[in-house]
């Protein structure tokens, strides 16, 4: 077009409102005009495209600097039961929980058989029931041990169908939960082995989660894919499948001084980095004379 016409420079402008777009070109000479109006666009551009990567950067180094704790990592199988079994210590206690995710198949499996009453519905009374059979298995679920000595796994079941309480291949989880208290001031050594199995069983994952006054000083399993915190296995788990996790309790001054010079070092961070977008903004673009 611009070789059609004859002219030097055909800049098309962005709309500012619907209906408002069109092509800025004509037979007076404005090559000059529109070459500087070419190169503060681009100085623009340029200039918000350091913008965005100095955000993205201080983002980055905002959350590189947050310590991250591992925890059990959900998935939905359609056709099968996947196994979760997490130990979470803070402060003066620790839980130990199951949580089987039933996928759609065997969850409407579940569901058809505990609809008593074939309405398509589970009601409030059909829902107690089913959550007291499972109550009645749950500690046969994990095997648990507390500074090497065996104890009696006894939780208290829910049941999470979400907003769906109809007969339908909908998941639902069942969570067994246990608290215990923990001492001070010394190691606790708690070692997990799934025991009973669901039907369909697909993944089991056992998880330790650390929080205010405890860290993980080892950990260790037979066999599994996973690290450190988090060991996973697909299938049924060979006899003997035992996860250990050693927790060293957190001297008390110490982890609010670190928390205090994180939170410095991540506000100082922040700061120069705004201050150079703030004067990288008030230079403005740069255009050729």
């Amino acid at each position: 077009m611009a070789h059609r016409y004859r002219v030097s420079n055909v800049d098309f402008d962005l709309p500012d409102r619907a209906g408002d777009v069109c092509f800025d070109a004509g037979g007076h000479c404005v090559s000059r005009v529109d070459s500087a109006v070419a190169r503060v666009k681009f100085q623009a551009a340029r200039t918000d495209t350091r913008r965005l990567l100095l955000c993205q950067f201080a983002i980055a180094c905002a959350l590189s600097l947050v310590p991250l704790d591992l925890q059990a990592h959900p998935e939905n199988s359609p056709t099968l039961v996947n196994r979760y079994v997490n130990l979470t210590a803070n402060g003066t206690k620790a839980e130990v929980s199951v949580a089987l995710l039933y996928g759609d198949h065997p969850a409407f499996s579940v569901r058809r058989s505990a609809d008593s009453n074939g309405d398509g519905s589970l009601s409030p009374i059909e829902i107690r029931y089913l959550t007291n059979a499972m109550q009645a298995q749950a500690s046969q679920w994990l095997r648990l041990e507390h500074q090497g000595e065996p104890i009696a796994f006894a939780p208290s079941v829910s049941i999470d169908f979400g907003n769906n309480r109809q007969v339908a291949p909908a998941p639902f989880v069942v969570e067994a939960r246990m608290t215990l208290a923990l001492g001070g001031g010394s190691f606790h050594v708690f070692s997990l082995e799934p025991a009973l199995e669901p039907v369909f069983l697909g993944e089991t994952e056992v998880a330790c989660t650390t929080g205010p006054g405890w860290t993980l000083d080892s950990s260790s399993t037979p066999v599994s894919t996973g690290q450190d915190r988090s060991y996973k296995l697909q299938g049924h788990p060979p006899p003997g499948w035992k996860s250990t996790f050693n927790l060293q309790p957190t001297r008390g001054p110490e982890p609010p001084k670190q928390r205090a010079k994180l939170s410095a070092l991540v506000l100082a961070g922040l700061a120069v980095l705004a201050l150079l977008i703030w004067y990288m903004a008030r230079r403005g673009p740069r255009t050729a004379r």
